[in-house]
């Protein structure tokens, strides 16, 4: 089968390699943030505004990510890649990368319910210790995050 420069373009973007580039990438930034949280959870000044709006922001990077790697395979198979182009030794990296983006979303997804936990006024939750609620999400976020390779 003659493969197209096209296709030879999308078989590189979509390469298992690209796409551990683009977890190591994500880790990096993750790291960098956990980082940021514990400087920001031991500091007696209150920056509940900042630590939501990281979390936030982070959820909102892992949900595109998870997104976009679930939608990996429905990609292929449009512009005609999956399963012609594929090559026969790595049949598993398209599961690899589903199984990876269910864990990256519902990482986001706890992420984001544990900062509105914290948002939400006392009559749910007593909020006077907002740092163990952030605790508990910088935890979940490195749990999940390195369990999600293995």
């Amino acid at each position: 089968m003659k493969v197209s420069f096209k296709q030879k373009i999308m078989l590189a973007i979509l390469n298992r390699h690209v796409l551990v580039l683009f977890n190591v990438i994500l880790c990096a930034i993750i790291v960098s943030i956990v980082i940021e949280f514990i400087t920001l959870v031991m500091t007696p000044e209150n920056d509940i505004k900042e630590m939501v709006e990281m979390c936030n922001g982070i959820a909102i990077i892992l949900y595109g990510y998870g997104v976009a790697l679930e939608s990996r395979k429905p990609l292929m198979r449009y512009l005609k890649l999956y399963p012609d182009l594929l090559p026969r030794s790595r049949p598993g990296s398209t599961n690899c990368a589903i199984n990876t983006a269910f864990f990256i979303l519902l990482l986001a997804l706890a992420q984001e319910v544990l900062v509105h936990l914290v948002t939400i006024p006392d009559r749910v939750l007593n909020t006077a210790g907002r740092n163990l609620i952030f605790f508990i999400c910088i935890t979940m976020l490195v749990f999940v995050f390195s369990f999600s390779y293995v």
